[in-house]
């Protein structure tokens, strides 16, 4: 394991088009700063509401504010699936994939977005000891959305955990199997 650097790598954003193209302008309304807060704010509102039309509206509405920039959507993807790794919230898990399910994230955002957490996985273990349990229902609930491919979940792992590569992904098994029985 390698320690942690005091700043994470920035996550990559998917290309959004071709070099020679000018630059689309961001429609967002929030900044990269405030997606932790706002999640915070989303999270405790999805926990007050109790029906499923509520929440996705607020979701929606959020959605709306991070006015398509790729950057700000891998920032919202990497903190959630960053608070849903540390303390096992499915809640994190939901709002992804959520966004995934109405069309407002395609898979080269999600995997831009969960990149960072693959990447420090193994280290957070140290800290976390579910963590592998925690990422394995991120990563079940991700490829039963559409949000990430079965081989970009393995090829991520194997190059960023390689160590504890079948422990990880008997844990995604799991958590699929888990997933397949509520449906």
């Amino acid at each position: 394991n390698q320690p942690s650097s005091p700043a994470p790598a920035p996550a990559t954003a998917p290309a959004r088009a071709p070099a020679s193209a000018p630059a689309a302008k961001s429609n967002a309304k929030i900044t990269k700063e405030k997606i932790p807060q706002r999640l915070k704010t989303l999270v405790a509102e999805w926990k007050e509401l109790g029906d499923e039309a509520g929440k996705k509206e607020v979701l929606l509405t959020y959605d709306e504010d991070l006015g398509g920039d790729d950057e700000l959507i891998a920032t919202l993807i990497d903190k959630a699936a960053g608070q849903a790794l540390e303390d096992g919230d499915a809640l994190y898990v939901e709002i992804i994939t959520t966004l995934v399910k109405e069309g407002r994230i395609a898979a080269p955002a999600v995997e831009a977005g969960i990149q960072d957490v693959v990447e420090f996985l193994m280290d957070v273990k140290v800290d976390v000891p579910l963590a592998y349990k925690h990422f394995g229902l991120l990563a079940a609930s991700l490829l039963r959305a559409g949000g990430v491919t079965q081989g970009w979940i393995e090829k991520s792992v194997a190059q960023h955990c390689a160590k504890d590569k079948g422990e990880i992904l008997e844990e995604i098994k799991s958590a699929i199997g888990k997933l397949a029985t509520r449906s």
